[in-house]
């Protein structure tokens, strides 16, 4: 399990994800934008959260993007979840993979369900 964790600093926003979450024996990484600026650019000073905007767009696809692998899935819901979960988040956060699976696997039965009523009108 991936937990991903954020925290407000003296000098700015700081995200890292850790292998087995706090407590464990896995050591803190920083979470790089980099794969997710080759997605989609909008945020190239960094990360942010608490609110709508650009920082918070990368930050919710470089966090989709690295809890999936899949860039298509990452591009598809990342501003979803900015609105569902990292728009919301204070000074602290956290957020597990499983979390974040929970949370897509929800939205993709969402659609599912949304094009059968369509189909069936």
């Amino acid at each position: 399990m991936i937990e991903f964790r954020g925290v407000r600093t003296a000098k700015g926003p700081v995200v890292m994800f850790q292998l087995g979450g706090e407590g464990s024996n896995g050591k803190p990484t920083v979470l790089d934008p980099g794969p997710s600026l080759l997605l989609s650019n909008h945020s190239p000073t960094g990360f942010e959260w608490g609110y709508l905007g650009s920082g918070p767009s990368q930050l919710s696809l470089a966090i989709l993007l690295h809890a999936t692998g899949d860039p298509f899935d990452a591009l598809h819901y990342y501003q979803r979840f900015k609105r569902d979960y990292v728009s919301t988040w204070g000074e602290r956060w956290s957020i597990t993979e499983e979390e974040i699976r929970t949370w897509l696997a929800t939205k993709r039965l969402e659609e599912e369900a949304g094009a059968i009523v369509e189909r069936a009108a």
